[in-house]
């Protein structure tokens, strides 16, 4: 929760002092919070995944042009 809110804008942050106490606003802060945090971890997932893959095509000792070719296919 901390990262989420360190990243809040000061009229972000006055509004959730304002109305901490409405469930609505509560609720619809979680969602949004919890969208990021989410989105944070599938960018994070995707990072290592490319790493994994580059790490792979290495080993496979690839031509550039045969690399490209690869990833083209892989994209269809």
């Amino acid at each position: 929760m901390i990262p989420y809110i360190s990243k809040l804008t000061q009229e972000e942050l006055n509004e959730l002092a304002q109305k901490g106490t409405d469930s609505t606003y509560i609720s619809d802060f979680t969602f949004k919070m919890k969208s990021q945090l989410d989105i944070e971890k599938e960018f994070e997932a995707a990072g290592k995944a490319r790493k994994n893959f580059e790490k792979r095509i290495e080993a496979i000792k690839f031509t550039p042009s045969e690399r490209i070719a690869l990833i083209i296919m892989l994209c269809k």
